[in-house]
Parts: C-alpha cells; sequence; structure tokens
C-alpha cells in the first residue's frame, strides 16, 4: 500500500489569500459607507456661532439615530442641512445649532434675552446676549 498525499498547489492558496483580502476591504468600505450614511458622521465646527460650548475647529461625532426614536429637547445641539431659501443664498454647509424653540412654543428675541412663550430662557451657554430683535416665531415642527 502506498499513501497518496495530495498537495495543495501554491497558485490556489495565493489565490485564496487575494479573494480573502479583497472580501475583507469590501465589508470594511461597505460598514464604513454605511456607518457613516446612517449611524454616526465626523463634524468639525468651522465657526465661532456656538462659542463658549463648541469652539472652532472642535471635532465632533454626529449621531443619525437617535432622533428616529425621540424627540429633540430644548438645549440639545443638532445638526441640520440648509433649507431650499438658504441653498439660494450659497449657503450649502450642513449647520450645528441648539435646539430653542419647541412645537407649539412662540420664540423672540428682546433686548439682549430670548423668551419662549414670554417668559425669559435662562440659558448659561451663550458667551455674549443677543445684540438684536428677532420674533416673534411659532414653532410648528
Amino acid at each position: 500500500m502506498s499513501n497518496i498525499h495530495h498537495q495543495q498547489s501554491s497558485p490556489s492558496k495565493n489565490e485564496n489569500i487575494l479573494l480573502e483580502t479583497v472580501k475583507t476591504i469590501g465589508l470594511s468600505l461597505v460598514l464604513a459607507f454605511g456607518v457613516r450614511t446612517f449611524v454616526a458622521e465626523a463634524r468639525y465646527i468651522p465657526s465661532g456661532s456656538m462659542e463658549p460650548t463648541l469652539q472652532i475647529n472642535d471635532r465632533l461625532i454626529i449621531d443619525k439615530v437617535s432622533y428616529d426614536f425621540i424627540s429633540p429637547q430644548r438645549g440639545d445641539i443638532v445638526v441640520f442641512n440648509p433649507t431650499k431659501t438658504l441653498l439660494s443664498e450659497n449657503y450649502h454647509e450642513a449647520f450645528i445649532k441648539r435646539v430653542i424653540g419647541l412645537p407649539k412654543e412662540t420664540v423672540k428675541v428682546k433686548n439682549g434675552l430670548v423668551y419662549i412663550n414670554g417668559s425669559p430662557l435662562k440659558e448659561n451657554y451663550l458667551e455674549a446676549k443677543p445684540d438684536y430683535q428677532w420674533g416673534a416665531c411659532n414653532c410648528t415642527k
């Protein structure tokens, strides 16, 4: 009796390594694209409009899932895309802002204070008082 040994040829082993590498890279790209598109995204702060809370060039990871399950609350920091009106005025980057008004509330800025339904909003996150008048705006969404 003789023993027969089967040796796997070298090209087949190299093909398997190549196939596994391509599958690993492909899966990594799909996961990275999926996470960035549907779950989380990295952003940086380009301006001082959110100071002192967020500084210019701060880096953030934006959660894209939470508001599918809960509604935004006053004080939350949110990211949103420009409206059609803002797009027509050449604003193309997403905005990063704080939620102030909630549905069915009236928001007004007067004499350096923000008012919600006629009552001043207690806010400790502004670097300086607003130096403009605005409102009243009824929040609908």
